[in-house]
């Protein structure tokens, strides 16, 4: 029964912060970004596990290059191209080196 009402309390969670994306996507006037949570309102199984990459990356206000080298290094093991993900993450870090250089 805890387990029943834990699920229920965790999709609940789920909705909620799927709203508030939501709301601020329509703030910020980004309806193409709406249209495509549209047709994705479900964590993919391959973020499903432990903290959601985006969470981590809006927690930690990290910047579009270091969000990405999370999220491709998160989901390389699971989503089965993990050489292509990882080439994308090692891409990320090669630009934000690229900027500290400069």
């Amino acid at each position: 029964m805890d387990t029943e009402n834990n699920d229920k309390e965790l999709r609940a969670d789920q909705a909620f912060d799927l709203e508030i994306e939501r709301l601020q996507l329509q703030r910020l006037g980004r309806h193409d970004l709406l249209e495509v949570m549209g047709k994705h309102s479900t964590t993919p199984e391959h973020y499903a596990k432990g903290i959601e990459p985006v969470k981590f990356i809006q927690s930690h206000d990290m910047s579009f290059c270091a969000g990405n080298v999370i999220k491709y290094v998160v989901r390389a093991p699971h989503k089965g191209q993990a050489m292509e993900d990882l080439n994308k993450a090692r891409h990320y870090i090669d630009l934000m080196l690229k900027e500290l250089e400069e």
